[in-house]
């Protein structure tokens, strides 16, 4: 019976330990914000959308972002990458589908970045 208890002993220690490596990347959560928030527009007119990214303090090296929009109200014409920004290219990492009405865009900041910073422009 003191071999069971010591083993339950351990596996929950080893239980809790996992849950809170589990739990560390969601603390470390990078938001992504639009600026402006609202646009009020004109059928056929084009308006530009900042995207800002915000590690929360940790060091980040890439960013992913996925905006969904309406496709049947928007289109995406172009994204522009901020200064600094190295894009990454590669299939399921960097597409505009105005069909589905999604955009992603990925990008390595080679110096890391750890507070807020402008990702990029939608137009």
């Amino acid at each position: 019976m003191k071999n069971y208890t010591k083993k339950l002993v351990m596996a929950s220690i080893t239980a809790v330990i996992g849950m809170l490596m589990l739990a560390v990347p969601v603390l470390a959560a990078t938001t992504a914000t639009l600026s402006p928030a609202t646009v009020n527009v004109t059928a056929g007119k084009q308006f530009n959308i900042a995207v800002s990214v915000n590690p929360q303090g940790s060091t980040n090296y890439a960013e992913k972002i996925e905006i969904n929009y309406p496709a049947g109200l928007l289109e995406v014409s172009t994204f522009t990458f901020g200064s600094n920004w190295m894009a990454l290219t590669q299939p399921g990492y960097d597409s505009t589908d105005n069909i589905n009405g999604i955009l992603i865009k990925t990008a390595g900041y080679p110096a890391g970045l750890s507070g807020a910073t402008v990702f990029g422009t939608v137009t």
